[in-house]
Order: C-alpha cells, then sequence, then structure tokens
C-alpha cells in the first residue's frame, strides 16, 4: 500500500532543502495541509495510523509539484 519508507521520506526532504525548493522539512508540509506537525510525523512514523496523511505526503514528495 504504502511505497516510501521513513528514511526516504526524510532523503527527499533533505535533497529538496539542498535544492531549495519547498516542501523541505515535515513542518513545512503540516503548514500545507494545514494541520498539526505530530500529525505529519506520527504519520512518516506509523503509516497505518494516518493513511490519509501518509498518502498526502508521499504524493506531494513523488510529483515534486510543490511551491
Amino acid at each position: 500500500m504504502f511505497t516510501m519508507t521513513e528514511t526516504q521520506i526524510k532523503r527527499v526532504l533533505r535533497r529538496n532543502r539542498k535544492a531549495g525548493k519547498r516542501p523541505w522539512s515535515l513542518y513545512q508540509i503540516a503548514q500545507m495541509k494545514r494541520v498539526s506537525r505530530s500529525l505529519i510525523t506520527t504519520a512518516v512514523k506509523n503509516p497505518l495510523r494516518y493513511p490519509g496523511a501518509r498518502a498526502y505526503i508521499e504524493s506531494l514528495l513523488k510529483n515534486g509539484d510543490a511551491a
């Protein structure tokens, strides 16, 4: 169901930070979705807990179409 691991998500975020592309942090993803950062962090660490948030994170990072 989920294709990206926690390590892969963090690797993409680091790559975005080096390239100067948003989002480069889980905090920015939380701001974009208008939820708390802890929900996003929990979704990354435990994908089965918040499947909707995890799907949003993966689609955002895979597409690379963020502002």
